[in-house]
């Protein structure tokens, strides 16, 4: 029987293209995260059983991709191939290569045995590392249009990665069923629970997943950002907490697995996070302070946050009880948020809470409420009855809602 490694190469045997060995990828990943643990702990000593950081391993991987694309021995007549190189993406693959001068990338994929297309564009620059995903069992095609600065296509050429031990992830909720007509979305991306983070097709076959193993994300999953990367909340570390876990340690991470960037907030954050405009990011966490007559334990959930997108510092906290009261406050999670909106045309902030049944729209600069969408009597008697929505005949209230819009 031929070893899968040997069986992988005979199969993508082709003229012009590397298939770059994952042994002595790794093997120089290692020798980097040693010299980095060298310089960061040449004066530490502890007896505490020590674990290599994924960011650092990330970070070497990377490293390693960068010495390849810039070694010169890749250009278009002989790219070089690096199969799931951050070992996240098993349906992934980064292409390598030179070009004499900056160009274009338009890429196309005819992906395995399901024969599924899909099309993509890289800016203009000379030095190339394509991402590529979509990979099935099967011969992928991926063709590679290069354009110059007039928009002219100077050359094209059309390479194979044939796979045939990829893995479906193990549970795949989707269900392709016929349609009258075509889907408006040709993928959408689903997060959360036990699943990995997933992307699937109209037809609800699998196009691309993340394998984190046992490096798993929070059971409230990743939370995407613009420009195709997403945060990670890390599973296996916590912030103290009176209720929910609440994570302090985030991976800003792209579709390849690799990590760009490490955030540790001392308070954990909870449930949902928010890009802003401005690339900044927003998000539920505890204040752990106790008000609110007879508990005497530290509330949660009961803040926001927004953290600087560069530093990850904290740039603003916006206590809820400032705006709600704390008449409510009766118990340790007594808001719960779980969701939450921007509108920069209007400066305005949407919040679902699902232990208070409302939304409430804000102004962001000022806090304002502008309005509450919750059962009148709730709110009845209080500093905010004239903001609570008046129905329209006959209304069907959310109770404990779970994202509510």
């Amino acid at each position: 029987m031929i070893p899968p490694n040997i069986r992988f190469r005979l199969d993508n045997l082709q003229i012009g293209v590397v298939f770059i060995s994952k042994r002595k990828f790794e093997k120089r990943t290692e020798t980097y995260v040693e010299q980095y643990q060298k310089k960061d702990m040449r004066n530490m000593f502890t007896n505490v059983r020590k674990r290599t950081d994924y960011s650092l391993i990330s970070l070497c991987r990377d490293k390693v991709v960068e010495d390849y694309l810039h070694s010169g021995k890749y250009c278009i007549r002989r790219i070089g191939i690096l199969v799931n190189p951050f070992h996240y993406a098993p349906k992934a693959a980064i292409l390598l290569f030179y070009s004499k001068i900056p160009v274009r990338v338009d890429i196309r994929v005819v992906s395995g045995m399901g024969g599924s297309v899909y099309q993509d564009e890289a800016e203009m620059r000379q030095y190339h590392r394509i991402s590529v995903t979509g990979l099935e069992n099967g011969r992928n095609a991926i063709t590679l249009s290069l354009f110059d600065e007039s928009g002219k296509r100077i050359k094209a050429r059309t390479i194979y990665i044939t796979c045939r031990n990829i893995k479906d992830q193990e549970q795949n909720p989707v269900i392709g069923t016929d349609t009258k007509m075509p889907s408006a979305y040709h993928q959408i991306f689903i997060t959360g629970g036990s699943l990995n983070p997933f992307i699937f097709r109209a037809d609800g076959s699998l196009f691309h997943y993340m394998e984190f193993e046992k490096f798993r994300t929070s059971f409230y999953g990743v939370y995407p950002f613009a420009k195709n990367k997403f945060l990670w909340q890390v599973r296996h570390v916590g912030a103290p907490s009176f209720a929910n876990p609440h994570s302090p340690l985030l991976y800003e991470m792209d579709f390849m697995g690799r990590i760009s960037k490490t955030y540790h907030v001392k308070k954990g954050i909870h449930h949902f996070v928010y890009e802003m405009p401005n690339g900044n990011f927003v998000t539920f966490s505890g204040s752990n302070e106790q008000y609110g007559g007879w508990i005497t334990d530290g509330h949660t959930e009961d803040i926001l946050l927004e953290l600087d997108r560069d530093t990850g510092k904290v740039v603003r906290t916006v206590y809820l009880k400032d705006i709600f009261g704390t008449q409510y406050a009766d118990m340790v999670d007594w808001i719960h948020g779980n969701a939450m909106e921007y509108n920069e045309e209007e400066d305005s902030m949407l919040i679902c809470m699902r232990n208070i049944h409302s939304v409430v729209k804000i102004n962001w600069t000022t806090l304002e409420v502008k309005w509450l969408l919750s059962l009148p009597s709730l709110w009845k008697g209080t500093p905010l009855e004239d903001k609570v929505l008046v129905p329209v005949g006959t209304v069907q209230y959310s109770f404990q809602a779970h994202a509510a819009y």
